[in-house]
């Protein structure tokens, strides 16, 4: 994978992925969220379980995995976070560290337009990721570790449908 980056403000960016899901001002609105689906990952044994989602504008996400037997529960409260569950070898984890950090970023990009101001420097470009374009957007947070987020455009930026799934890519997270 090959990314063309740029020290450009990725503000157009974001300013047409906010009004691609609905606009700045419809989206100050939006402070809370619950949604519930499924879910299948190592810890579910690659079997869908029933999924919630908790969360609360800026920083605040609860996710629940309707395990068998007993739920596995991932908190964070906008400082800390935490892991519970049967896929643990230790019944409460405090998550630190990139965890930590990554519990965060999880947390924010539900609420998108504080995204730019979660981070203090930005870095933006292309890439390709198999044979379809991405948009790419790097949040550099000092002190901290970086936010790697690429987002394929949505469906008003580019012709094709967008896939809702994440999957890795040589450790970075990608949303689709």
């Amino acid at each position: 994978m090959t990314v063309a980056t740029s020290t450009e403000s990725p503000r157009p960016l974001f300013d047409k992925y906010i009004q691609a899901i609905g606009g700045a001002e419809r989206l100050a609105n939006f402070t809370s969220l619950t949604a519930t689906g499924t879910y299948t990952g190592y810890e579910t044994g690659s079997g869908p379980v029933k999924l919630e989602i908790y969360a609360k504008a800026p920083n605040q996400r609860t996710t629940i995995l309707k395990m068998p037997g007993e739920d596995s529960v991932r908190v964070y409260d906008g400082v800390n976070g935490w892991v519970a569950g049967p896929e643990r070898t230790t019944p409460l984890t405090m998550l630190s560290g990139p965890n930590l950090f990554g519990a965060r970023i999880e947390a924010i990009v539900l609420f998108p337009t504080r995204i730019q101001q979660d981070f203090n420097q930005w870095r933006s470009g292309n890439a390709m990721i198999g044979d379809e374009e991405v948009a790419v957007a790097q949040g550099i947070r000092r002190p901290g570790p970086n936010a790697n987020r690429f987002r394929r455009l949505p469906r008003c930026l580019r012709n094709q449908d967008s896939i809702s799934h994440d999957r890795n890519l040589d450790g970075r997270q990608i949303y689709h």
